[in-house]
């Protein structure tokens, strides 16, 4: 399959906050946020079976439990979202399709 770009955005509840992303098994993308955003644009594979990616992270102090959602818009298509919720830290398997 063709690796095409794809778009990543992140949106969290609270900043600022730290992340990796990874497909199988590799990180495609990690940084950290001072706020509540962050985009950025990889060349992937997208199957239209849709994909697993794995979103690691988490926020520098602990407080009431916050979410981020990872929005993903593969080229020429439409956007797909999952969120995750948590207090501290994250690590969750999101299924795109």
């Amino acid at each position: 399959m063709e690796k095409s770009n794809v778009h990543l955005e992140l949106l969290s509840t609270r900043a600022p906050f730290h992340f990796e992303v990874l497909h199988l098994g590799k990180i495609v993308w990690q940084g950290e946020s001072a706020g509540n955003k962050a985009t950025t644009e990889i060349a992937m594979e997208f199957p239209k079976e849709g994909i697993d990616l794995e979103l690691k992270g988490g926020w520098q102090q602990e407080e009431s439990v916050a979410a981020v959602k990872l929005i993903v818009t593969p080229k020429d298509d439409i956007p797909r979202e999952k969120s995750v919720w948590a207090e501290r830290t994250f690590d969750e398997v999101l299924t795109f399709q």
